[in-house]
């Protein structure tokens, strides 16, 4: 499932069909004016990639997550940043997603990312996850955390902690649905060896001690055997 002929339309309307790709969907520690305006079509380009996005790419959802906090500042400098995108949809014009059931994987299973105090505007860490059942693609999420973490083990938890909200949201419609059973567990993959500890830690960490509601949901997931993590 694609939108290749959507995307062709999207580059020439924009005047990049004959851009030069890239592997990437954005420069790195990218700098935004934070004054200014432009006349050139910001939000009509957010719209289409947002479309784009919510049906069959999954990977543009940081880049154009990034992009959309500076709608209402946008400049012509904002603008050819976010041009950046556009060189790499020319690259992967044809990603898509691929289908096909897959009895021997478990059956509801996650990834769950962050990065750390990226943002260089004000140091906020980025929380991401994505949801398989049966091996397909159901859920995808980024968002920039509401606080700034201490740690790269901290925003790791953070993400942890929204990312089993929507695992047990998701495994609660499954069940409705009789496609799993309430015993199943969600197998969760994270990448923060020292996030997996501290959460199957039955001892509240001293480091966490200001997340004590989350660190309170995430032990209560994993020791009402919920939620399993596995680290990839």
């Amino acid at each position: 499932m694609s939108q290749t002929k959507y995307l062709e339309n999207l580059l020439h309307t924009f005047g990049m069909n004959k851009c030069k790709p890239i592997l990437t969907p954005m420069k790195k520690k990218l700098k935004f004016e934070k004054k200014g305006s432009t006349s050139k079509p910001y939000h009509k380009l957010m719209g289409c990639l947002m479309y784009v996005m919510i049906q069959t790419r999954p990977d543009l959802k940081t880049a154009v997550n990034y992009f959309n906090r500076h709608q209402s500042k946008a400049t012509d400098d904002n603008f050819n940043h976010f041009k950046i995108l556009l060189r790499y949809l020319k690259d992967t014009i044809s990603f898509g997603m691929t289908y096909i059931k897959n009895n021997n994987i478990h059956p509801l299973q996650g990834f769950v990312d962050a990065d750390f105090a990226n943002d260089i505007n004000d140091r906020k860490s980025t929380s991401g996850y994505l949801y398989q059942v049966f091996d397909f693609t159901v859920s995808w999420f980024t968002r920039k955390q509401s606080t700034i973490a201490f740690s790269s083990t901290e925003a790791e938890y953070l993400a942890l902690a929204s990312a089993i909200q929507e695992g047990m949201w998701l495994k609660g419609l499954l069940v409705e649905m009789r496609i799993i059973t309430d015993k199943d567990y969600i197998l969760l993959h994270e990448d923060n060896q020292s996030c997996i500890r501290i959460a199957n830690e039955p001892k509240k960490h001293q480091r966490l001690n200001h997340l004590d509601t989350k660190y309170n949901f995430i032990h209560e997931a994993i020791s009402t055997n919920q939620i399993k993590l596995a680290y990839v």
